[in-house]
């Protein structure tokens, strides 16, 4: 098989068209990874005496396939993230994302601190419209922290 140029001059990218149909058969597979997942990483701040963040609507299906704590300044609370449906108000009761230990706001600063999931696999589902919440059990008056959710696209 001969070589084809192609792109002429000193410019050439590209030796052959197989070389060429390689390098789109990587990139598609990196853009691929890249899209895989959908990462939100919302900032929990210091609040006199919100308790109740809507963090996410869907506008499509996703599966919820982890959930971290990264505390900035620790207090002693714990937080539920949780799935909301229509216009239900994210309540800690109702559709629980994560274990019963939920998220411990009483963290060593800027650890990671990975939240066991819910073995329920339906309550890690999100159906276009569906919301994820985050539910504190006392309002961040000296804490604050980043909660981390990755999702894939089902």
């Amino acid at each position: 098989m001969t070589q084809q140029v192609i792109v002429a001059g000193n410019k050439q990218g590209f030796g052959t068209a197989r070389k060429l149909r390689a390098a789109l058969s990587k990139a598609d597979t990196n853009f691929t990874e890249v899209n895989a997942d959908v990462v939100l990483a919302i900032p929990i701040s210091l609040h006199a005496s919100k308790v109740i963040y809507n963090m996410f609507v869907a506008r499509r299906a996703y599966q919820v396939t982890q959930i971290d704590w990264v505390g900035d300044i620790a207090q002693a609370i714990t937080g539920t993230v949780v799935k909301a449906i229509g216009t239900a108000t994210p309540a800690s009761t109702t559709t629980p994302m994560h274990t019963a230990a939920g998220v411990v706001c009483n963290t060593t600063a800027h650890t990671v601190l990975p939240i066991a999931l819910t073995g329920t696999a339906a309550d890690l589902l999100l159906a276009a419209g569906d919301r994820v919440g985050f539910v504190l059990g006392a309002a961040l008056t000296s804490g604050s922290g980043t909660l981390v959710i990755r999702m894939k696209r089902v």
